[in-house]
C-alpha cells in the first residue's frame, strides 16, 4: 500500500480546509515530507489561495534543541507570529524523522523549548484558524526502529485509518454522542488496576472525523487530524476519585513512560508514579499542577475501525477510551491551564450514568 500524494493533497485543500482565493495557507513540514507538502501547496494555489511553506530538518532542529542557549529557546518566534497573523489556515506535516536524539535532551531544555512555543502561540489562542495535522509525517523507519514498531505494519495501519470515509466516522460518532449528551457521571475500569469515578461538565461532545466545519467560540471545530476518528467531551474540574493506571506505553521525548499512575482524591491528583521515565510527565506537569493540571480535562472514545493499537494512534482505535488531565478549554470546558496529558486504554469498560457505553473495548449502543 502506497500513499497517493495527489489524493491526500486534494482532500486537505478541498474537503478539509475548503480553501478559496481569499485564503492564506501556511504549511509547516520537514524534509522527509516535502513531496506531500509540495503537492498540498500546488493544490492550494490551484484553488486560488496564497501560500507559504517552511521546511525544518532533524539536524537544524536538534542543533537548536541541544546546543543553543536556553534563553534562545524560551524566546517567542517573531517570524512565526508574523506568519500566523496573516494565515487563514495551516497544515502541519510533522517530524522529526528520528526521535533518538530526544533521549539526550535534558528536562530543562525541553521545558525551555515548550516555553518558547507557548510564548509564540499564546497571543492567538482565542483566534483559532482551521488547522490540519497530518500524522504520516511521524511514520518513519527511524522512528519505528526507535520505538520497536514494525514499520510496514505501522505504515499500512495509518494509511488504512486515513482511508476511512468521514461519513462512517460521523455516523458512529453521532450515535455515541447521543449517549454522552446530558451525561452526569462516569465510571472507568480497565485491566491493570484502573477504577475511576468522575463527572461530566455537561458540554456538547465534539465528533472528530477529519473534517473542519468551524463553529465560532468552539475551538475544537477548527482542528483536524489525518487520520482521524474520535469523539471528545469535557470533564468537570474538581471531580474524580480512584486510580488511573496505564498499561499502554506512552511515547514521550523519544522513549516510553511505562506504568504511569494517577491517584485522585477529592477531585485532584494526590500522587503520581511510573515504572519508567516519570520525569517526562512531571517536567511540564509540575509547573502547571496548581493551575489545573492536577484536575480532569477530557474524555475521548475512538471511532476508527481501521486504526490499530501498539503505535502512536491508540486514541483513534474504535472502542479505545482516553482519559486526559489538564486543559479542556478547547472542548468548551473550564480548565484553561497550559498543560494536557492523555492516557489511552485498551479493553476498558466505561459506564455513563450507570449504563455501559464501552464494554471491554467494544462500543455498546442500543
Amino acid at each position: 500500500m502506497k500513499i497517493d500524494l495527489g489524493e491526500v493533497s486534494r482532500r486537505v485543500v478541498s474537503d478539509v480546509l475548503q480553501l478559496k482565493n481569499t485564503d492564506c495557507l501556511s504549511v509547516q513540514t520537514w524534509e522527509h515530507m516535502l513531496p506531500l507538502a509540495k503537492e498540498i501547496v500546488k493544490e492550494a494555489r490551484r484553488a486560488g489561495a496564497d501560500t507559504m511553506m517552511t521546511v525544518d530538518s532533524d539536524d537544524v532542529w536538534y542543533e537548536a534543541l541541544t546546543n543553543l542557549p536556553e534563553e534562545w529557546l524560551r524566546e517567542p518566534s517573531t517570524l512565526q507570529q508574523a506568519a500566523r497573523r496573516v494565515a487563514t489556515a495551516e497544515v502541519y506535516v510533522g517530524g522529526p524523522t528520528n526521535p533518538e536524539t530526544m533521549k539526550r535532551v535534558s528536562t530543562e531544555r525541553w521545558r525551555a523549548n515548550e516555553e518558547g512555543a507557548e510564548a509564540t502561540y499564546k497571543p492567538f489562542e482565542d483566534e483559532p484558524i482551521p488547522s490540519v495535522d497530518i500524522f504520516l509525517g511521524r511514520v518513519t523507519e527511524q522512528r519505528a526502529r526507535n520505538y520497536g514498531f514494525e514499520y510496514e505494519k505501522w505504515y499500512r495501519s495509518v494509511l488504512a485509518a486515513l482511508s476511512v470515509d468521514p461519513g462512517v466516522l460521523r455516523k458512529q460518532g453521532e450515535r455515541v454522542a447521543k449517549a454522552l449528551r446530558g451525561a452526569r457521571t462516569g465510571h472507568l475500569t480497565a485491566p491493570g488496576g484502573t477504577d475511576f469515578e468522575f463527572q461530566f461538565q455537561g458540554i456538547e461532545p465534539t465528533v472528530f472525523t477529519g473534517e473542519i466545519r468551524p463553529v465560532k467560540g468552539k475551538k475544537s471545530t477548527y482542528f483536524a487530524t489525518l487520520p482521524s476518528g474520535s469523539i471528545g467531551v469535557a470533564l468537570k474540574q474538581g471531580t474524580g476519585e480512584g486510580l488511573v493506571v496505564s498499561t499502554t506505553p506512552i511515547p514521550q521525548a523519544g522513549d516510553f513512560v511505562r506504568g504511569l499512575t494517577w491517584e485522585f482524591r477529592g477531585g485532584r491528583i494526590s500522587s503520581v508514579d511510573a515504572e519508567t521515565h516519570l520525569e517526562y510527565f512531571t517536567m511540564h506537569w509540575e509547573d502547571e499542577r496548581r493551575k489545573g493540571a492536577d484536575q480532569l480535562g477530557v474524555l475521548t472514545i475512538g471511532l476508527n475501525p481501521e486504526a490499530k493499537y501498539g503505535f502512536l494512534e491508540n486514541e483513534l482505535v474504535e472502542g479505545a477510551v482516553t482519559m486526559g488531565i489538564g486543559n479542556n478549554e478547547w472542548l468548551g470546558g473550564t480548565n484553561d491551564c497550559d498543560f494536557g496529558f492523555p492516557m489511552s486504554f485498551k479493553d476498558a469498560t466505561l459506564e455513563v450514568d450507570g449504563r455501559k457505553l464501552v464494554d471491554s473495548g467494544r462500543i455498546e449502543l442500543v
